[in-house]
């Protein structure tokens, strides 16, 4: 359901700005840690370019394809059956099949499928889909303190055993709606200010509010970014909508959502999150580029606006437009967002509610 309010409360964050205590007599030791840092993390950490999932641009449709790429080969889908084709520089290992899955998904209906790779799956209800889908794998990734000279071997097995490849098949319909909440997340990535809510202090008194901006809450807001890309472990077939904060990840597939935050990840249905846009004001020292300020205020400000003359090192602070986005789930879980580009944010909470009457 979509919701629109007006709020006229100041914000103001701290985040982004980093206070470095300088001390010459430390530089020496603290550069030669770095050092040793550095080497040390090369020598001994799993490669993390290897392990890390790629984010491209936003894409304004979605390819499904019929093969998943590995290092070491590739997943291709043959009707029902998911099977593994080697790459031939690469030399022929037994190794445990890992599950593939496969969801067809439709307005009406979906079937959810499962099995190992390179047999014929079996059908599963959707809870138990995504138990399999989202589960971290429990197998270690290798490090090179024990793999010194076979680690890239290791790290390529590990890819295959570890992996869980995803197949999606969308019918003619939900493919329409689908596409038009990639466009729309698309027309969000160009927002020249994007943020993800951390924390949210509210300031009961008149005197914090004076020594802070006039603002009636803190917030800790960190840089959020909107782009393609897939979770860690699972593989899919194509390159979801994602939101990406320093610390959480949100993954729009085409039947649910997916908040991943460390190796915890949870999943949604559309038709259980509460979509709400709140139209806000945002006092930030750190204007994104091309965003005009609507007003200023004082870091320390008195009751009718004005600046307080008590404090010799007062200074103005720009007031941007944000658009608010707050995504409220089924137990409880909340996300904020907030962007600057206003129409882009209603038309992907329009997209967001017609998933949620479309995919049931």
């Amino acid at each position: 359901m979509r919701q629109h309010g007006l709020s006229n409360c100041h914000t103001r964050t701290w985040s982004g700005h980093t206070c470095l205590y300088y001390c010459p007599s430390a530089v020496a030791d603290l550069t030669e840690v770095s050092k040793n840092y550095a080497m040390f993390k090369r020598l001994f950490t799993s490669d993390q370019n290897a392990l890390s999932a790629p984010r491209t641009s936003c894409q304004t449709m979605a390819r499904f394809s019929n093969t998943i790429e590995l290092p070491i080969g590739r997943f291709v889908r043959d009707d029902e059956v998911i099977e593994f084709r080697r790459h031939q520089h690469f030399e022929e290992v037994q190794l445990e099949a890992p599950t593939a899955c496969l969801a067809k998904v439709g307005p009406r209906s979906a079937e959810y499928l499962a099995g190992p790779v390179g047999s014929v799956p079996a059908r599963i209800d959707k809870h138990e889909f995504f138990c399999r889908v989202l589960s971290w794998s429990q197998l270690p990734a290798p490090s090179r303190l024990g793999n010194l000279f076979n680690y890239r071997k290791k790290l390529n097995e590990w890819q295959y055993r570890s992996a869980c490849p995803v197949f999606y098949e969308l019918n003619d319909g939900l493919t329409q709606i689908y596409n038009r909440l990639m466009k729309r997340g698309a027309e969000l990535s160009t927002s020249p200010g994007r943020y993800f809510d951390v924390t949210e202090n509210y300031l009961d008194t008149l005197d914090l509010r004076k020594r802070n901006a006039g603002a009636a809450r803190l917030l800790e807001r960190n840089y959020l970014q909107v782009s393609n890309s897939q979770p860690l472990r699972d593989r899919f077939n194509f390159a979801p909508l994602a939101f990406h904060e320093h610390l959480r990840s949100i993954y729009f597939l085409p039947d649910a959502m997916v908040i991943s935050v460390g190796f915890q990840n949870k999943f949604f249905y559309y038709e259980d999150v509460e979509v709400n846009i709140f139209e806000n004001r945002y006092v930030t020292s750190e204007v994104p580029y091309g965003v005009q300020p609507i007003d200023y205020t004082w870091q320390y400000v008195n009751k009718n606006g004005g600046p307080d003359r008590r404090f010799n090192d007062n200074f103005q602070i720009p007031i941007i437009a944000v658009t608010e986005l707050d995504l409220h789930f089924s137990d409880g879980t909340q996300v904020h967002t907030a962007f600057t580009d206003s129409n882009a944010v209603h038309d992907f909470g329009d997209a967001l509610v017609k998933m949620g009457g479309a995919v049931r």
